[in-house]
This record gives structure tokens, sequence and C-alpha cells, in this order.
């Protein structure tokens, strides 16, 4: 299609962990996701194109230091990768793009 639609997230908090819906996503924007949700870089190498659809249930990051984590039936975010979708996170060393700020300046009055 000449204008596919734009990929649509949602992130419900359920009583029982997060659940995540994405809709028409590619590998890149899931990466990216991820990248945020566990505050660490995420690169896709899946190889798989085009877009997809799914549900993710899974105990959010923050909660895993909780005490009432116990309580909760849905696995961590990385194990509920691996079991609901089929992928799998592996840590690895690579380049990492940075910004380097050198200097900051208020802006004159004018």
């Amino acid at each position: 299609a000449d204008n596919p639609p734009k990929p649509s997230m949602s992130v419900e908090n359920t009583p029982d962990g997060d659940l995540h819906t994405c809709k028409g996503c590619s590998m890149d924007v899931v990466a990216d996701w991820l990248a945020a949700e566990l505050r660490h870089p995420v690169k896709n190498m899946t190889g798989l194109n085009g877009t997809y659809d799914f549900k993710l249930h899974y105990l959010p990051e923050y909660l895993l230091s909780d005490p009432s984590a116990d309580s909760f039936t849905v696995p961590p975010i990385t194990k509920a990768i691996q079991e609901q979708l089929g992928l799998k996170l592996e840590l690895g060393k690579g380049p990492v793009e940075i910004i380097v700020i050198n200097r900051v300046e208020r802006p004159s009055a004018n």
C-alpha cells in the first residue's frame, strides 16, 4: 500500500501486570519500545520484515523488586517475550549511538 497505517501501541495496567497491544508494528518499532521499557539499548537482529499485531502480558521491570511481585501470575517481560512471541533477548556488546552536548547557553533576549 502507498500509505500503510501507522503502528499503534498501547499499554494497559491490569491487576495482574501490563498488557501491551501492538498493531502494525515492525520489529524495529518493537525494539525501540523494548529499549524504553527496559531502559537499555535494544537492537533488532531478528531479520523479520513486515509488520505484526500482537498482545504481550507481562510483569514490568519496575515491579520485579516489589515484594508483591510473587503474587503476579504473568512472567517478567524478558520471559514473556520468549514465551508469548517466540523472540529471545540476548545481552551483547556493540556500537551504540550517543549524543554529546559540549555546551549549553540561554538564548539572548533579542
